[in-house]
């Protein structure tokens, strides 16, 4: 049996054709926006995976890389015996024009 887009059957009503041409014509936009929608969300969701796959491969990456082979820390998360982990800045007096300009 066939069904017009709104789920009547055509023979329900099949002295009043109106009402199926309106159904069919009010499901054709819905359909159309409901696949426009479908394919941004791909879109976006392959768009932004392939920039951070980019910048993970032209930023990140190398900048560990480089952090690496210089043996430099970002953060001391070694297990050491230490009693205390402050750092002591060392700072002393200063000239008042160096306050100034500190950067």
């Amino acid at each position: 049996m066939v069904h017009c887009p709104h789920g009547h059957s055509y023979a329900d009503h099949h002295s009043d054709r109106r009402i199926c041409a309106v159904g069919v014509a009010m499901s054709i936009p819905k359909a159309f926006f409901s696949g426009m929608r479908r394919f941004g969300e791909a879109l976006g969701g392959f768009c932004s995976t392939l920039l951070l796959i980019v910048v993970y491969v032209l930023g990140i990456g190398p900048a560990a890389l480089a952090a690496k082979l210089i043996r430099k820390k970002f953060l001391s998360l070694g297990k050491e015996d230490r009693e205390t982990y402050w750092e002591d800045l060392h700072v002393g007096p200063r000239k008042r024009e160096e306050y100034h300009r500190q950067f």
